[in-house]
């Protein structure tokens, strides 16, 4: 979900300083008593409106500085399961990854088990 735009939260927080409700600041801009309690803490701590940046989720375990390892590591053995392959890439980094971890990182490096002949 994309954040709301700055105009919308400038023109909340003048509605607040102009002296209207909350209440009806929720109806008339069709958002939460939550966020403008929200903008209103922004604006007071930051002095700024602007969305905050994301901050992003949890780093990948295996990062695009290791693929040419994990090519490797396929490579070496090809018909290797997922379950093998995480051990293999155990053995080699003495990082233990889960199947569905190694999924992902061979998705991005774009390596199918599907075989062309």
């Amino acid at each position: 979900m994309n954040p709301y735009s700055v105009d919308l939260r400038q023109r909340v927080v003048a509605a607040v300083t102009l002296g209207m409700s909350r209440s009806e600041i929720v109806r008339t801009f069709q958002v939460s008593a939550a966020t403008v309690r929200r903008y209103l803490k922004q604006q007071r701590e930051t002095g700024a409106l602007a969305p905050r940046a994301h901050t992003g989720g949890r780093q990948a375990q295996i990062g695009p500085e290791q693929y040419p390892a994990l090519q490797e590591v396929i490579a070496a053995s090809p018909d290797a399961t997922l379950a093998e392959t995480c051990t293999q890439w155990q053995q080699q980094t003495g990082v233990l990854l889960s199947q569905a971890t190694m999924s992902r990182a061979l998705a991005q490096i774009g390596w199918t088990r599907k075989k062309r002949a």
